[in-house]
C-alpha cells in the first residue's frame, strides 16, 4: 500500500477528525507539486477522497485551499479525458462551492480560479462547467479581487477558455 491509498483510508475511516482530513489535503497536495507524480495520484482514487473532504469540511478554508489546489494540479497533469472524468465525478461543483463559500478567502479564490482554468482546457469538460455555475462565480471572484493579479490572471484565463466554444455566453 503506498502514501495515496494510505490517505485514502485514513480519510475513511476517520471521517470526523479535521485534523485529518486537512492533513490528507497537506500530503496530496506535496505529491502533485511533483507533476510526473498527479496521474498516479487520481490513478489511486483520491479525487472521491478531495470531494468528501471539501464537502464535509466546506468551512475549513486552509483545507479548501489545498484541495482547490490539488484539483488544479491534476487538472493540469492529467489528459482531456481524465479532466473530463473529474468533471463528472463532481470536482467542477466542489471547486464551485469552495469559492461560494469562500470568496473572501485570497488563498481559495486564487487556488479555485486556477482549477477551473486547468479544468477548462478540456472542451470536453465545459457543459459540465456550464452546469455547475461556473462564470457566475468567476465573475464575482474577479469583481470581488480586482487587485489581485493572480486572480484576475487564473479567472480571466478560465473565462477566455470558456468562450472559445460559446458556451458561456
Amino acid at each position: 500500500e503506498g502514501v495515496v491509498e494510505g490517505i485514502v483510508r485514513a480519510v475513511k475511516v476517520c471521517v470526523e477528525s479535521e485534523w485529518v482530513h486537512f492533513t490528507a489535503m497537506q500530503v496530496l497536495q506535496n505529491l502533485c507539486n511533483t507533476k510526473s507524480l498527479c496521474p498516479e495520484v487520481y490513478r489511486k482514487g483520491s479525487v472521491v477522497t478531495i470531494l468528501s473532504s471539501m464537502w464535509l469540511m466546506i468551512d475549513h478554508e486552509e483545507l479548501l485551499k489545498s484541495a482547490c489546489w490539488v484539483l488544479s494540479c491534476l487538472a493540469f497533469s492529467t489528459n482531456t479525458a481524465t479532466r473530463v472524468s473529474m468533471c463528472r465525478e463532481g470536482a467542477v461543483k466542489g471547486v464551485v462551492a469552495s469559492l461560494r463559500e469562500c470568496q473572501d478567502h485570497v488563498g481559495v479564490v486564487f487556488t479555485g480560479c486556477s482549477a477551473l482554468s486547468n479544468f477548462a482546457r478540456s472542451e470536453g469538460a465545459h457543459p459540465r462547467m456550464v452546469d455547475a455555475d461556473v462564470v457566475p462565480v468567476l465573475v464575482e471572484a474577479i469583481e470581488e479581487h480586482r487587485g489581485n493579479q493572480g486572480i484576475l490572471m487564473v479567472a480571466l484565463r478560465a473565462l477566455v477558455l470558456l468562450s472559445v466554444d460559446g458556451v458561456c455566453v
